[in-house]
């Protein structure tokens, strides 16, 4: 009896270790394109930019079987951080978009702590999406990013 429950209470603290978020950037991770970080619908991802020449890099392919609209957000923290949020679609015929950014809320007037958003982009089934966070002020600060998809 007291193997099983030795092995059900490490089960649940494995369980808990394996899908929560770290809230610190590891280096090689998510830093490149190739090394980009899985992110799901509806799933919210904390990281630092850890400075200068920092970028954090997310990946969500459509395999939906229909095509959506793609919705994406940064939330910056709270500190002074100035941040470049983009997206680049892979079609997955050959084609890939340029990047694009959202625009910085700080250009508009906006507070450094309004949120960036990339909405209403069409992605067919089969497209690779591509997130990308970077610091245009050097500050190494903690963001939220989240990814959201709806039907057309």
């Amino acid at each position: 009896m007291k193997h099983k429950k030795f092995i059900s209470m490490f089960l649940v603290f494995a369980m808990a270790f394996i899908f929560s978020q770290s809230a610190f950037a590891a280096k090689g991770i998510g830093d490149t394109k190739e090394t980009a970080i899985n992110i799901f619908p509806k799933q919210e991802i904390r990281l630092f930019i850890e400075g200068d020449g920092d970028k954090d890099w997310f990946i969500w392919t459509n395999n939906t079987g229909a095509t959506k609209y793609l919705s994406g957000a940064l939330e910056p923290g709270v500190g002074k951080c100035r941040y470049k949020f983009g997206v680049i679609i892979d079609y997955n015929n050959g084609r890939v978009s340029d990047i694009l950014f959202a625009q910085d809320p700080v250009d508009i007037g906006q507070s450094e702590w309004s949120i960036h958003t990339i909405n209403g982009i069409l992605i067919p089934p089969g497209a690779t999406v591509y997130y990308v966070v970077e610091s245009k002020n050097g500050v190494m600060e903690e963001y939220k990013i989240s990814h959201r998809i709806s039907d057309v």
